[in-house]
Formats: C-alpha cells, sequence, structure tokens
C-alpha cells in the first residue's frame, strides 16, 4: 500500500491523502501441446482444483475437467478442427488461450 498527498498550491492550507492499495495480479502461466487425439496443458505450478474448460468460439462448453496436479489432457477426438478457448479458471476466470485444432 502507498500513500498520496496533495497540497493546493493557492495558499488557501488545502490538503488531502489517500491510500492506494496494490496488488500483484498472479499470472497462471502454461504451455499447450496439440496432439490428434487430445490437447495437454502444462502447468509450471501445481493447479490442484482449479477447472480446465474447452470452448468453442461461441462460448460453448465443449469439456472441462479438474485439473489435478502439474498437468490436464482434454480428449478432442470429436473436435472438428478449427480455433477452440482454453480457460483457467477458479471461481473467476484467471487465464484463456486460443488453441488451435488443425486438420490430421
Amino acid at each position: 500500500m502507498i500513500t498520496a498527498f496533495a497540497h493546493a498550491n493557492d495558499g488557501s492550507g488545502t490538503y488531502g491523502m489517500i491510500d492506494i492499495l496494490i496488488e500483484l495480479i498472479k499470472y497462471h502461466d502454461f504451455r499447450v501441446i496439440v496432439s490428434r487425439n487430445y490437447i495437454e496443458v502444462i502447468f509450471t505450478e501445481d493447479h490442484t482444483g482449479y477447472k480446465l474448460s474447452l470452448l468453442d468460439l461461441n462460448g460453448k462448453l465443449l469439456q472441462e475437467k479438474q485439473i489435478s496436479g502439474y498437468n490436464c489432457i482434454l480428449n478432442t477426438h470429436l473436435a472438428s478442427s478449427g480455433i477452440y478457448l482454453l480457460v483457467l479458471s477458479d471461481e473467476i476466470i484467471l487465464n484463456v488461450r486460443k488453441v488451435l485444432i488443425p486438420e490430421f
């Protein structure tokens, strides 16, 4: 937290202060490996308890898994080629990535 002070330059003696809370937003980084029948997501730290969701570009949920550990595998053998969204979340959305499933 920082405190900012301000004083008027007009000689009126007016002043004020405000406390500003600065929060560090944690960036959840991960690698994505796309294969013929699955997408593997590898995290840099343990993400047990988080959710990983695969959505189409219209927002339709295609698959969702609870993460246990440092990776998560989503089955894509029924998905057609195209661009999809991977969404990492707990109670809020923490990270969103586009992923391309090519024609194999």
